[in-house]
């Protein structure tokens, strides 16, 4: 394994052990091992979860635009950023439960 990835592998351990705690791990952790940018996973929603499949789908992105500094909701950068993505069994049932009583935020 070259260098750099064991830097950036002991580095994630380390963050997510001091984030372990934090009310929004579950979020640094698809922050990681997805590759998710930012904007992606703030302009998630319920609705682009699937428990069953245990994927997220990445459809849109929310970006801070503008003088005026306004959060705006767009579709991500490329058509290719629009995907589906697989995540870890552990994450989607912690995402399972705190997904709010109806399904949707």
């Amino acid at each position: 394994m070259p260098t750099g990835v064991v830097r950036g592998c002991r580095f994630a351990a380390t963050f997510l052990t001091h984030v372990h705690n934090d009310r929004l791990y579950t979020m640094w952790r698809l922050l990681l091992v997805t590759g998710l940018r930012r904007g992606e996973l703030a302009g998630m929603k319920w609705e682009d979860f699937d428990s069953a499949t245990g994927t997220v789908r990445v459809v849109r992105q929310r970006v801070v635009e503008g003088d005026d500094s306004v959060v705006r909701e767009k579709r991500p950068k490329s058509p290719n950023s629009v995907r589906t993505i697989m995540i870890d069994k552990v994450r989607a049932e912690i995402l399972g439960w705190m997904r709010p009583a109806g399904g949707s935020a």
